[in-house]
């Protein structure tokens, strides 16, 4: 069984043109849909090009009221620092008569504090309650920053917040 194939010369000069007019008509085609398309890109830059400037004015004086970027325990360099940071700001935070004033109960048992929860191996398990900065601490603290009038100490919060959840 033999396949015929057609060969150049076997093309008539008639389906050579209508093939080249089918391929230009194609080619039209996309031509005016891309010219549309850039057109359009085009159109959407230059808007943006123009609200540019206004956007940038609007991010300074946001960042201006809102110092997203600042973070004195990083400035102090004390963001990894247990002992001088995360133990004392957290025990005066779980301290009823702590400086904050919010008279907040703590919590009875030991707590033992790692960055992944992991338990002790030096002391038992039911002595104590394991908690980790990722999962436990950060989500005490974002509950008790919505609780907090005090806008110094929930300043103080959310910038420690910014310090856990970079661990």
């Amino acid at each position: 069984m033999s396949t015929s194939v057609a060969r150049p010369r076997d093309i008539s000069r008639s389906q050579v043109l209508e093939s080249l007019e089918a391929f230009f008509t194609r080619f039209q085609v996309l031509k005016a849909t891309q010219g549309q398309a850039l057109e359009a890109i085009e159109s959407l830059l230059q808007r943006f090009g123009a609200a540019l400037p206004g956007l940038e004015e609007k991010r300074r004086s946001w960042e201006s009221e809102n110092a997203p970027r600042f973070n004195i325990f990083r400035i102090l360099r004390i963001q990894r620092r247990e002992v001088k940071l995360h133990s004392r700001f957290l025990a005066e935070l779980l301290d009823p008569l702590g400086s904050h004033s919010q008279r907040e109960y703590p919590e009875q048992n030991l707590i033992f504090l790692t960055p992944d929860g992991r338990p002790p191996d030096t002391i038992s398990t039911d002595m104590c309650v394991c908690l980790s900065y990722c999962e436990h601490i950060e989500t005490w603290l974002k509950r008790a920053v919505t609780k907090i009038e005090a806008p110094w100490l929930r300043f103080a919060i959310e910038q420690y917040l910014q310090i856990v959840q970079s661990f």
